[in-house]
């Protein structure tokens, strides 16, 4: 069982593979080298005496302080940061404490064999992937679900009917749950002491709101030096690295202090479509010729395109792979882009997290003006004026959803309107009876209704759907991906600051763009949004009809109504209606079926 466990994660450690077994425990590792790469960074890791084996996914950037500082008598066998992270929990032991000492992402099990403990943990923001199952008799841990599903006791067609509604809702499974029964996400920050057929689940870091008193003139200098700091931690490896870029901010900033810092050769790799209204290609050339001309090397720009055709072999790989289902359509540009990348490279740069982190969302600042909407405008009567039926990313379009969301009176009811697309006003027709209730909790209150989008975020979007997508997309490639604003240092100094040094009338992630605007090229902060977007409604109309028909039209009678499909199919494809993000994560849901059965 434990060998189909391990080859089951063959895609994410193709380098190396070991396994432990003592008594009723068992423990396996697959490996992507990055540093270390000889045999002293095999792992299970094992204590010198024997006691305690460590398996580790991840990296710890401040392995070497650590080993200064806090080790500086330990007697080390190997170079490897995870043992530096087993020497850190033999000497100061397995909780927050230890833990809040790290710099990094990770996911790992420390098994103590004298006292049959075994203790899970995984980092501040989630960026590393931790399950477990659960059903009272028996209990497993992994980074994939595809691992779980090798032990007898896993069911597969156990599936949580209210995951799966919060799925349609969001295009992505929240929290600790995922779609199966008895299996859970640990969550992140959080760690699992298991001991004695049994186990207790606490929380090791805690995000600090508190508003700090600093002047914006110096929260951009400090800024520029976290980030800056964080950017040279992220460059250390053994391997050949590279650095994602679209035409954004973040990576722009990210490439920009990577190429002053690094000594080593960084290549840009950037991805596009064939649709203009998707494409970001034009802005990463400018800002790779941009990075050029400033930092005077000839920098390697790299491109990719995707296409409907082979996206859609693509979504049927990474549906398999996810393990339940995931509907965020930027995970096929972005798997696209690791495959073409790992070519080259082991580790690729990248900006997550400086989104949810600045208040780098348009949904932030329409949070804001809905209060003023409701102030100054009839919205209830403007709303009626708007042309209805139009795509997701038409002015119109926008203009409908904007002054529909802004009739709401409860700023929650609003957020989880625009997080959600509105999935709600579908569910009524589109399930059987009362087979559904319930939904995704309510955001948290803050003074600012951006604050209170952004913390909500940073519970569900950022670890539910921003992380697992750089990990999935990467890993599937045998690919590190990292970011330099995910360190905590630079997030817990984001949190400290009022939301008007992140947004500020239209401006988003206004510190980041002052505290960075010497190297990025003019006019980039202040371009739109646009994301990984990926033109998957028209596809939906295109080379994936026929199938997108087969598939939903079969999807359980006993749960959804067939001529509910039928209608929303037919609406789309005659344009009368947009029905893209319900009718792609139906056919996410259908394809993660047929993969189970």
């Amino acid at each position: 069982m434990l060998l189909r466990m391990a080859d089951a994660m063959h895609q994410r450690g193709p380098d190396d593979s070991g396994i432990f077994l003592d008594r009723h425990v068992g423990l396996a590792h697959t490996r992507l080298a990055v540093v270390d790469l000889g045999e002293t960074g095999h792992q299970p890791f094992h204590s010198p005496d024997g006691r305690y084996t460590l398996v580790f996914n991840g990296e710890i950037f401040n392995a070497a302080e650590l080993r200064k500082y806090h080790l500086p008598d330990y007697s080390f066998r190997s170079y490897s940061d995870t043992e530096v992270l087993l020497a850190m929990l033999l000497k100061f032991g397995f909780s927050a404490e230890t833990l809040q000492k790290l710099n990094g992402f990770f996911a790992f099990a420390f098994y103590d064999k004298q006292e049959n403990t075994l203790c899970l943990a995984r980092d501040r923001f989630g960026v590393k992937p931790l399950f477990y199952f659960s059903n009272g008799a028996d209990f497993a841990f992994a980074s994939t679900l595809e691992a779980l599903k090798q032990i007898p006791a896993f069911d597969r067609k156990a599936h949580r009917k209210d995951a799966l509604l919060d799925f349609l809702s969001l295009q992505y499974i929240p929290r600790e749950k995922t779609i199966f029964e008895n299996t859970f996400k640990l969550l992140p920050g959080h760690m699992l002491t298991w001991e004695n057929g049994s186990f207790r689940l606490d929380r090791w870091y805690t995000p600090d709101f508190r508003e700090k008193q600093i002047s914006y003139q110096d929260a951009c200098s400090e800024l520029t030096d976290l980030v800056t700091a964080s950017v040279r931690r992220v460059l250390t490896a053994d391997v050949p690295l590279g650095i994602f870029l679209s035409g954004g901010l973040d990576s722009a900033i990210t490439a920009a202090l990577a190429i002053r810092l690094g000594g080593q050769k960084l290549p840009l790799y950037s991805v596009g479509f064939s649709d203009p209204r998707y494409d970001e290609l034009a802005y990463a050339r400018e800002t790779a010729d941009f990075l050029m001309t400033q930092s005077g090397k000839k920098l390697e720009h790299r491109i990719v395109n995707v296409e409907s055709a082979y996206a859609l072999d693509l979504l049927r790989k990474m549906v398999r792979q996810s393990g339940e289902p995931y509907a965020d359509a930027s995970l096929l540009p972005f798997s696209r882009l690791c495959a073409f990348a790992k070519e080259d490279i082991s580790v690729a740069l990248t900006g997550d997290g400086a989104d949810e982190f600045f208040y780098g969302y348009d949904r932030y600042r329409a949070m804001r003006l809905f209060r003023l909407a409701r102030i100054f405008l009839p919205c209830g009567l403007l709303h009626f004026f708007v042309p209805k039926g139009r795509g997701e990313r038409s002015f119109a379009g926008r203009a409908e959803r904007f002054l529909r969301i802004a009739r709401m009176s409860d700023e929650r009811n609003r957020y989880l309107t625009i997080v959600t697309h509105d999935a709600k006003k579908y569910f009524k027709n589109l399930f059987l009876d009362e087979l559904f209730s319930g939904g995704i909790g309510m955001p948290g209150e803050a003074p600012d209704p951006a604050d209170s989008a952004a913390r909500f975020d940073l519970q569900t979007y950022l670890p539910g759907d921003v992380l697992p997508k750089a990990d999935l997309g990467s890993m599937s490639a045998g690919l590190e991906v990292r970011s330099p604003f995910l360190d905590h240092r630079v997030a817990d100094f984001a949190f400290s600051l009022p939301a008007d040094f992140k947004l500020s009338g239209k401006k988003r992630k206004r510190i980041l763009s002052d505290a960075f605007k010497d190297i990025i090229p003019p006019g980039l902060a202040s371009r739109p949004k646009r994301g990984f977007g990926v033109p998957v409604g028209e596809w939906l109309r295109g080379d994936w009809q026929a199938e997108t028909k087969r598939l939903l039209l079969n999807l359980p009678q006993e749960i959804f109504r067939r001529d509910t499909i039928a209608r929303l199919i037919a609406e789309h494809e005659s344009r009368s209606a947009d029905h893209t993000y319900l009718l792609y994560s139906l056919l996410v849901y259908a394809l993660f079926a047929e993969s189970e059965s």
